[in-house]
């Protein structure tokens, strides 16, 4: 077990070498996820500090283990954070659940609350899982192979302001326990927006859920388990209730969903197939200033190459006629008129992009 204090710089450094997609490579990597427990959550530049990437870069050169992959891969020292949770699920497919104070808490004032709106509606919008607590106190960043918890909220006076300490755990066990921990409060917390009710239903749906994977049961018995599941009477009436809300979804739960299910092989472990999907060679903080400006554009774009290319065209089409009931004209023009009736929001709630380049 390594468990490691951390204060000031460290902890934002941390934090945002959880949203750079370093902890996601040893521990189930086929299923990258990330946890969020942050009872005040803002439009927060998470930064490295000058003096912290000076010394990481000090124990590269002498082939000690640094926190580089921004370095290598990102070329970012600064991202607000929406933007960085867009860049994480690009970059590795993490699945991403947020738990936090509902926007109707009376600590927001009336000036804050429209931002905590604009801020949740985003991240829902470009597919993460938002639930929202009252109770909630625990602050909590929970990646597959890191654990970051502490004093500190997701917020600037919380990172930049305030006295803040911090601890970072890697055992499997802790984490294990912390993934426990995370499931018992998003099971008691309300669904915020759309995306976690198109991922997770309805809080009375939880009977209707598939089993988790439990530590200690062999993976033959857990796939009997699941088999025996998915014919079940449970299985049929989720399905059916999958079906009546499909008629008001995400962006970026729909892309998502399409790349899993269409774009790539159900064996290829999600990071391959979100790094294959989105590869550029000019570097993460161009890419991700290429499509900031209409993110409305990058979706519909990235769905329409689904669709329409050579490699998944038939499946595409094949898999919106079944999943959406389309009996319209199978033309790449027509199914995409068809899914921008089918989106919650006629556009994507404005969040600008906030980035500093290394160089």
């Amino acid at each position: 077990m390594t468990v490691r204090l951390l204060f000031g710089d460290e902890i934002r450094s941390h934090v945002l070498n959880i949203l750079a997609g370093d902890c996601f490579i040893v521990c189930y990597p086929h299923h990258p996820e990330l946890y969020i427990l942050s009872p005040w959550i803002s439009n927060v530049d998470i930064e490295f500090s000058d003096l912290y990437i000076l010394k990481e870069k000090e124990k590269l050169l002498k082939s000690e283990d640094a926190n580089v992959f921004l370095f290598s891969d990102y070329n970012i020292k600064s991202i607000n954070l929406p933007y960085a949770l867009l860049l994480l699920k690009l970059h590795s497919g993490v699945e991403i659940n947020i738990v936090t104070l509902p926007p109707s808490e009376p600590h927001y004032s009336s000036a804050y609350l429209p931002r905590v709106r604009t801020l949740l509606d985003f991240l829902d919008e470009i597919g993460c899982n938002i639930f929202v607590n009252s109770k909630l106190h625990s602050k909590l960043l929970l990646a597959n192979d890191l654990a970051l918890l502490g004093s500190f909220n997701l917020s600037s006076l919380a990172l930049y302001d305030r006295e803040e300490i911090g601890v970072s755990i890697n055992d499997l066990d802790n984490l294990s326990k912390l993934k426990h921990y995370c499931w018992k409060v998003t099971a008691e917390s309300e669904r915020y927006g759309y995306s976690s009710l198109l991922t997770y239903g309805n809080p009375e749906d939880r009977k209707y859920e598939p089993p988790d994977y439990v530590d200690g049961i062999t993976l033959e018995d857990y796939n009997k388990l699941l088999n025996q599941w998915h014919r079940s009477e449970d299985a049929r009436i989720l399905k059916q209730m999958h079906l009546s809300r499909r008629n008001r979804i995400t962006r970026g739960w729909l892309l998502d969903q399409m790349i899993n299910e269409v774009y790539m092989p159900e064996e290829q472990d999600k990071r391959i197939r979100y790094g294959e999907f989105f590869f550029v060679t000019s570097g993460y903080d161009r890419a991700i200033k290429s499509y900031a400006h209409d993110l409305n554009l990058f979706y519909l774009m990235n769905i329409r190459k689904i669709i329409s290319s050579t490699e998944g065209c038939a499946k595409g089409k094949d898999w919106i006629k079944h999943f959406f009931d389309f009996r319209g004209e199978e033309t790449t023009d027509s199914i995409l008129e068809f899914l921008n009736s089918k989106f919650a929001r006629r556009t994507i709630p404005d969040v600008k992009l906030r980035l500093k380049p290394l160089m």
